[in-house]
């Protein structure tokens, strides 16, 4: 598995503005280095997740396989925050991350 370049904005899960921050960092991070779409990572739920093994099991919508992805330890903290956030927090930090890549990818 690749490995992250930058590391995650600091502090505990508390502010808001850290809180957007981290999703952004965490949407990169399951997009570049783990290799996830933008479908995949707004499909996640509770039910994907092995606590104990720290794996995301992730259902493929093209060949119907699920495959299983080891994510680290700060980044598994992550996104089980992302995931106990409502759906529309969700998809407003992917719209985040698109926006920004869209941006950046015109520069």
């Amino acid at each position: 598995m690749a490995t992250t370049t930058g590391t995650p904005p600091e502090g505990n899960f508390g502010s808001r503005q850290q809180l957007r921050g981290q999703y952004v960092y965490l949407m990169v991070y399951l997009l570049t280095c783990v290799g996830l779409r933008p479908s995949e990572i707004l499909d996640l739920n509770s039910r994907s997740v092995d606590l104990e093994k720290q794996i995301v099991t992730i259902p493929s919508r093209k060949n119907r396989r699920t495959r299983k992805v080891n994510i680290p330890s700060r980044e598994f903290e992550m996104l089980l925050a992302y995931l106990l956030e409502p759906n529309h927090t969700r998809w407003a930090a992917m719209n985040r991350v698109a926006g920004r890549l869209r941006r950046h990818r015109t520069k």
